[in-house]
């Protein structure tokens, strides 16, 4: 999906399939009527602008292959309450500002370092609960426990199924 895609249209609801991989800056800026968005499984990056002043928009649930949300990526959506964040990964890249003017908005995370990123990016901690439960750790994805890296094998070798490989 381009840029500026979706940009002052008057579309309310929209559903994203996970053939989509990316999605231009301001794809989604000024849709006034936007109740509600079903990003896709495969996004990679949220871009700035994506969702900025869409008043109607309530709830936003970033896929789990998300690797980085830019700058300004979701801003000025005043009706804006709920954002979950399914990323795990610790390798996730949030920008100073990702989440600007959302002042009101209350995030649910996955993993530690998943929240200690949003403060880091501006967002206040009491704004954050962290909610594991229901995590599946995929296989070769990386996850920590107590600052500790694992990373989950594919194809162990002799005795090996069933643990994790720590380190590189």
């Amino acid at each position: 999906i381009g840029d500026n895609a979706f940009y002052k249209s008057a579309v309310e609801s929209i559903a994203i399939g996970d053939s989509v991989s990316s999605i231009g800056r301001l794809a989604f800026y000024s849709c006034n009527n936007l109740t509600s968005v079903t990003l896709p499984a495969q996004l990679s990056t949220l871009t700035g602008n994506l969702f900025y002043n869409c008043p109607s928009l309530e709830q936003l649930t970033i896929p789990k292959g998300v690797r980085t949300i830019e700058s300004g990526a979701i801003g000025s959506c005043s009706s804006l309450s709920e954002i979950t964040i399914e990323v795990t990964s610790p390798s996730l890249s949030i920008a100073s500002g990702a989440f600007s003017s959302v002042p009101d908005s209350l995030f649910t995370v996955r993993t530690q370092e998943v929240k200690d990123k949003l403060i880091t990016s501006g967002v206040s901690a009491d704004r954050i609960t962290l909610d594991n439960s229901g995590v599946v750790i995929e296989p070769d994805e990386f996850f920590t426990v107590d600052g500790i890296y694992y990373k989950v094998l594919t194809q162990p070798e002799g005795d090996a199924f069933g643990t994790v490989q720590v380190g590189d």
